[in-house]
C-alpha cells in the first residue's frame, strides 16, 4: 500500500507550551482513520502541521512521498476545518460558486472556470444532495446545508486525501448519520484515504478502519480490532464507550 502521510518526529511549541510532542505514524492508501483526543490534545494542531498551515518545531512531514516543503500537488487534498458553523452568512456567493473555490484556489494565474469546472461542481452537488441549492445564497442555507456545501467544496476535486475537523459538530443527528454514511462510501468506493477528527467516538468506529488517540504524543494508533482489546485505552475511555465503538465496528 501507497504510504499518503509520514510523520516523523514531530514537535511543536506555542511560545513555551508543547502542543504536539515527538510524534511519529504513517497513513496508508485507503485508510479511514478517526483522530480523536480530549479537548487540548493536539488534534486541531497536528492537522495543521500536516497541512503546512503551521511549522514543526522539531520533524518532517512527507505527504504522496514528498516532503512538506516540496509537496506542490495539493489538489490531492481536501480539507473541511472546525467551526464551519461560523461560515459568514452575508458572504454574497451561491452554494455553486463556494464549491466551485474548491477548484479555483488550486489553480495558476490566470484562474479560468472551464466547463470540465462546470461538471466537477455539478457532479460535487450531487453527490451531497444538494442539486437544488446551488443558486441559493449560503445566508440562506441551514447548518446542514452549509456543511454539506463546505464537503462538496472540499471533495470538488476528487482528492485522494481527505481531512475533515470535527465536521459534525454543529448538525443535526440525522445529518451527521448521512454524513458518516457518505464518507464511508467515498472511502470505500473512491479509496479516499480519511482523518475524521472527532468526539463523536460512540459511532467513529462504525465507519474507521483505524483509532489514533492523541494527548500531545500518540496513545494509541491501530486498527479498533486492536483498540477493543487494550486495556490502556479501557483506562482512557471506560469500558461502556469502548464497548459501544466496537459493538458498533
Amino acid at each position: 500500500m501507497e504510504k499518503i502521510i509520514s510523520v516523523e518526529d514531530l514537535s511543536f511549541r506555542y511560545g513555551g507550551n508543547e502542543a504536539v510532542s515527538d510524534v511519529s505514524f504513517s497513513v496508508e492508501q485507503g485508510d479511514y482513520i478517526a483522530l480523536v483526543g480530549h479537548n487540548g490534545s493536539g488534534k486541531s494542531t497536528l492537522i495543521k502541521l500536516l497541512l503546512g498551515i503551521l511549522k514543526p518545531s522539531t520533524g518532517s512531514v512527507f505527504l504522496f512521498g514528498k516532503d512538506l516543503h516540496d509537496f506542490t500537488h495539493w489538489e490531492k487534498v481536501g480539507y473541511l476545518p472546525q467551526n464551519i458553523g461560523l461560515f459568514n452568512p452575508l458572504f454574497p456567493a451561491t452554494v455553486a460558486e463556494v464549491v466551485s473555490l474548491g477548484l479555483i484556489s488550486q489553480k495558476k494565474f490566470p484562474k479560468r472556470f472551464t466547463v470540465e469546472d462546470a461538471k466537477c461542481v455539478n457532479q460535487a452537488l450531487s453527490q451531497m444532495d444538494i442539486t437544488a441549492l446551488s443558486n441559493k445564497l449560503i445566508g440562506e442555507l441551514s447548518g446542514g446545508q452549509i456543511q454539506r456545501t463546505l464537503l462538496a467544496r472540499a471533495i470538488v476535486n476528487q482528492p485522494e486525501l481527505l481531512i475533515l475537523d470535527e465536521p459534525v459538530s454543529a448538525v443535526d443527528a440525522e445529518t451527521r448519520k448521512d454524513f458518516y454514511s457518505y464518507t464511508a462510501s467515498l472511502n470505500k468506493e473512491k479509496k479516499t484515504t480519511i482523518i475524521l477528527i472527532t468526539h463523536d467516538i460512540g459511532h467513529s468506529g462504525g465507519y474507521a478502519n483505524k483509532l489514533l488517540f492523541l494527548d500531545k504524543q500518540i496513545i494509541f494508533y491501530g486498527k479498533f480490532g486492536e483498540f477493543c482489546i487494550s486495556k490502556e485505552m479501557e483506562e482512557q475511555f471506560g469500558t461502556e464507550i469502548q464497548h459501544i465503538m466496537c459493538h458498533q465496528h
